[in-house]
């Protein structure tokens, strides 16, 4: 028997091993980052293994332990983790049309909710986050804490626009969720997602927001493609994030890391190596052909 694990998306088991995580490197992360002990998360495993699929390229890890509302509650503290202006939300408002229904599956506090309220739409939201619930309501916003699976069987086909904005890849059952999410949405409606693109240069960093147990996979375009044919879905469009003038050097850097131990180490070698690159990228324009980390896909119902 197979001692591989299946993808969480397609069900294939022909996966490719990437990289694996330590239990103790990937706590000290945690702790060193954001001062939060994820460790009664992650149970008695002692290693988490990403492992890409051969099939349908989704990224995946396993074991794929999941956090909890408190640790959602403990990134809640930092003002950026529900908060702010997305490059995504432009996108998604553009498809939303006066009067439409529309469900933001994974809303937080509901600050995308009240901007699709203003362009005249019936907004509403699902949240795990007991905190992040109450805040939201605090302030006149509609949202339940009840599953997607359970909305999806209390109202199926009652809206014109589901959204899932960065929420997939806090998911270690990928498919089910999806499944729920098209039985919302009325035939000829839209589904959008929205998540890091594995591709970019995020692909280079040690990120432990992008590690359980926070994100257990990550996208490409590939497997959206892969995704939206498994669930008889027209892609409308998928997009990517252009790499904003302040990131540049934190994607100079990342390059740096993904650099070692290859030809590449000697121009990105050294303080001075990565200043002069960063300098050059702006200067020649080359930041508008480059990537950042989001990735936004609309899919017809």
């Amino acid at each position: 028997m197979s001692t591989e694990p299946a993808c969480p998306l397609c069900g294939a088991i022909e996966p490719v091993r990437v990289r694996a995580f330590g239990v103790d490197r990937l706590t000290g992360l945690w702790q060193q980052n954001y001062g939060i002990d994820v460790e009664p998360c992650l149970g008695s495993f002692d290693t988490f293994t990403l492992w890409r699929c051969g099939p349908c390229g989704l990224r995946f890890f396993d074991p794929c332990p999941t956090c909890d509302g408190g640790i959602y509650a403990e990134l809640a503290r930092f003002p950026w983790y529900y908060g702010g202006d997305r490059w995504e939300h432009g996108l998604l408002l553009n498809e939303v049309g006066k009067g439409e229904k529309v469900l933001e599956v994974g809303c937080g506090c509901g600050d995308l909710l009240a901007k699709i309220s203003d362009r005249g739409a019936h907004a509403c939201g699902l949240e795990i986050s007991t905190a992040a619930v109450e805040a939201g309501t605090r302030l006149g916003r509609e949202i339940a804490s009840v599953s997607v699976a359970q909305k999806a069987e209390q109202t199926p086909g009652a809206f014109d626009v589901v959204c899932a904005i960065h929420v997939l890849e806090h998911v270690a059952r990928p498919g089910e969720l999806l499944a729920d999410c098209v039985k919302l949405v009325r035939k000829g409606g839209t589904l959008v997602l929205a998540m890091p693109n594995a591709e970019s240069y995020m692909k280079y960093q040690e990120d432990p927001l992008d590690i359980p147990p926070h994100h257990v996979t990550r996208w490409t375009g590939k497997s959206v493609r892969k995704m939206a044919a498994m669930l008889g879905l027209r892609i409308n469009t998928i997009e990517y994030e252009p790499l904003a003038d302040g990131s540049v050097m934190e994607c100079v850097v990342a390059w740096a890391d993904g650099a070692r131990g290859s030809w590449r180490e000697r121009l990105l070698s050294g303080e001075k190596a990565v200043w002069r690159v960063q300098r050059l990228v702006r200067a020649t324009g080359l930041r508008r052909l480059l990537r950042g980390k989001g990735m936004y896909c609309s899919l017809r119902v």
